[in-house]
């Protein structure tokens, strides 16, 4: 059943709709910049955002949002048994792990405008969220650092 939501009290549908989505209730996210935020329900597992970013823009968000992990990753390799190194090579972030054995691929995707990161033998994808304005997994609403922080501990203590 599809629904197109919209409210006459916008801070109270951006609650909502926020809630929903966290929930891991289905939802397509409308955010042109001419309107507000709709929402739209769909089939299970899985939120798509409606008005695709420009390839420009989710360029410069890609490169901010890999920037900021970058640098917060060296923060953490300097940390005295990381266990991890860092390497980045054309736009692609490495993770390398010695003990257990391992590689962690961060990379933008600029066709289908998401991050992908090859880690734990799974693929994450994760969408720009312009509500939370950072790249976040639409499976647990995690967004970008946090999850790698979280992949990184999951596969030193695995």
């Amino acid at each position: 059943m599809v629904n197109n939501h919209r409210s006459r009290h916008p801070e109270r549908s951006l609650s909502r709709l926020y809630r929903e989505r966290r929930s891991g209730r289905t939802c397509i996210w409308l955010t042109s910049k001419s309107c507000f935020p709709g929402l739209i329900w769909f089939s299970p597992n899985s939120c798509y955002t409606v008005g695709m970013l420009d390839e420009l823009e989710f360029r410069g968000l890609v490169e901010k949002a890999l920037e900021a992990l970058k640098q917060h990753l060296f923060v953490r390799e300097e940390e005295s048994d990381s266990g991890f190194e860092v390497e980045e090579q054309n736009g692609v972030l490495n993770v390398l792990f010695e003990e257990p054995a391992g590689k962690f691929v961060i990379t933008p995707n600029t066709p289908v405008r998401q991050i992908w990161i090859s880690a734990l033998s799974t693929s994450f994808k994760l969408d720009w969220d312009e509500m939370e304005r950072a790249f976040v997994l639409p499976k647990t609403g995690e967004q970008l650092k946090p999850l790698v922080d979280r992949l990184i501990e999951e596969h030193l203590e695995g």
